[in-house]
């Protein structure tokens, strides 16, 4: 994941690419208002076109709300290059993404324009075991429709006993800065059910919400 910048000088739509460790804004840049904040989703990158009929059919790219959740910038308040390269590492630790990519461009006196580039990862999981005394077949969706949620259902068999375990997690629970997740357990003489709630970890750069 890179970092693309194009704030220097007025007028100028000049991008440089470093690393977003490692990146530093420009002067120009820094503390100019931010005008706006677009984002540009795309979908998981497919090596041929018949695979890329597939990918259509099993993964919905991620939605720019849920993008935008994780930015955290709001168009008016001064551009800040720790808050930038912070959203950047909240969108690679979602796990979403396989690329993230920021563009700035300012032109005159105006505002700054933040574009935020991104390239889904492969959100479907399938993993099945077999042996003589137990095994297993797990589905899960890391990106189920593209919302940031995830949801998945297991069956394991050991000992002459079935299990079938659905899970479900949403990282912005009921669009709040809560994380929320639950799982239910039926077994053939019963059930279990777990289910948790967090706040999500924050950075000194958030606001308390």
């Amino acid at each position: 994941a890179f970092l693309a910048t194009g704030l220097r000088g007025l007028g100028a739509q000049e991008a440089c690419r470093t690393d977003t460790l490692t990146a530093r804004y420009p002067a120009a840049g820094v503390g100019a208002q931010l005008r706006q904040v677009l984002v540009l989703p795309a979908t998981v990158n497919a090596p041929s076109p018949t695979i890329a009929t597939l990918v259509r059919y099993l993964h919905v790219p991620t939605r720019a709300t849920v993008i935008l959740h994780d930015i955290g910038l709001e168009a008016g308040a001064p551009l800040d290059s720790l808050a930038v390269q912070e959203s950047v590492r909240r969108l690679r630790l979602s796990g979403l993404f396989a690329d993230v990519v920021v563009m700035g461009a300012r032109c005159g006196t105006d505002g700054v324009d933040l574009t935020y580039r991104t390239r889904d990862a492969w959100s479907l999981r399938l993993d099945a075991r077999l042996g003589r005394s137990e095994s297993r077949f797990a589905a899960s969706d890391l990106n189920l429709l593209g919302t940031g949620r995830a949801a998945g259902i297991q069956t394991d068999d050991f000992d002459d006993r079935r299990a079938v375990t659905i899970s479900y997690s949403d990282p912005w629970l009921l669009n709040t800065a809560f994380q929320g997740a639950a799982s239910l357990r039926l077994y053939g003489d019963g059930q279990g059910v777990t289910w948790s709630v967090r706040t999500r970890p924050l950075t000194p750069l958030d606001r308390w919400r």
